[in-house]
């Protein structure tokens, strides 16, 4: 892949496409490629490199249900086709029979009407969109993505929700995180051994499924801590996987919850009213405790002591935390799992 993107540059071809792809979009040579605007790459068969090449290829890929690797989920914005017909190729009463030959007779139209938007965008100040920001491709975001959705078409960043629920890692990632909060009920961190011997015995399915889906058929200590080092520190729906050096360099790998920094956005409330409404990680805290505790979640019997376990108000991603009063165990338990009673401030709370 990156002999081909250093082909590439040096043709300044303007648009690559790959057909038909049957496997996974990846690579960490293509990652580059689509954000960098230059491109310097050793020459094939040679002991010397390419000057610093401009790089303003456009990357087009096909295929059936594509999904994504590495690092490209954040990079795509996802075209679907989709048709109920089983046999969509044989559809017929287009309004545009041949495609291309219609694109070609009408070009100067259709340049005209993209460069009247473009002008009228510009006229207007280029006001800044709602929920615009595409990261590493700012530019684009701003004018062409800010004038499509100023003239009241289509947003195209509505479709990159796809793209991250095509993205492989971040399942991995989300069963990581599950496993091991399934696992370390003490919060304490396990080290990448006693991950190994909790996948052995499969006493933790879910801890199971990430390692090897993400290790493949190479369960070993050195594989779990490179997949756990991949993922460290990568923030997903609230939480991230840390790890802290104890005795002899041991790493133990635990789950902590991420503070929130204190963000503003826009609501609309009517089509011709809006309200600011700010909040930070103390209120988004107090509000997951309040739709949480509006019903009270029966208590378990400790898998210690055998004593009630009673639900705490430390509520991780979709678990809830139960303390042992008897012998002070903790035990995560998913809120989907748990048997609920209404409780007696909720009928009169609105929430």
């Amino acid at each position: 892949m990156r002999k081909a993107i250093t082909s590439i540059a040096i043709e300044s071809t303007p648009c690559v496409l790959f057909d038909n792809l049957s496997s996974r979009l990846k690579g960490a040579s293509l990652d580059a490629a689509i954000t960098s605007q230059t491109w310097q790459d050793r020459i094939l068969g040679k002991s010397a490199s390419t000057p610093e090449l401009p790089l303003k290829t456009v990357f087009i890929a096909t295929g059936n249900n594509i999904t994504f690797a590495s690092d490209i989920a954040r990079r795509v914005i996802p075209i679907r086709l989709d048709f109920p017909d089983e046999n969509p190729e044989e559809r017929t009463g287009f309004r545009h029979g041949n495609l291309l030959q219609a694109v070609a007779g009408n070009r100067a139209n259709l340049a005209v009407a993209a460069l009247t938007l473009l002008r009228g965008f510009f006229q207007h100040g280029c006001p800044d969109q709602r929920d615009g920001q595409f990261g590493s491709f700012e530019s684009w975001s701003k004018i062409i993505r800010g004038t499509l959705v100023w003239a009241g078409l289509v947003d195209p960043l509505c479709t990159r929700e796809s793209a991250k629920e095509s993205d492989e890692s971040s399942d991995v990632l989300n069963l990581l995180i599950a496993g091991l909060l399934e696992a370390d009920q003490q919060g304490a961190g396990l080290t990448s051994q006693e991950i190994k011997k909790n996948v052995l015995s499969n006493e933790y399915p879910t801890l199971t499924e990430a390692v090897e889906l993400g290790c493949g058929r190479s369960v070993t200590p050195r594989a779990i801590g490179a997949l756990l080092r991949r993922y460290k520190n990568r923030t997903l729906k609230g939480t991230r996987i840390t790890a802290k050096t104890g005795h002899a360099g041991r790493r133990f790998w635990r789950v902590e919850t991420v503070a929130m920094e204190t963000t503003e956005t826009i609501l609309p409330v009517t089509s011709n009213t809006k309200t600011t409404i700010s909040f930070n990680a103390k209120t988004v805290e107090n509000h997951i405790h309040q739709t949480h505790q509006s019903h009270r979640f029966e208590s378990i019997p400790c898998p210690k002591c055998n004593a009630e376990m009673v639900a705490s108000e430390k509520i991780v991603d979709a678990y809830v935390t139960f303390d042992c009063p008897q012998c002070e165990s903790i035990k995560p338990m998913k809120i989907a799992d748990l048997s609920t009673t209404p409780s007696p401030a909720a009928s009169s709370k609105t929430l």
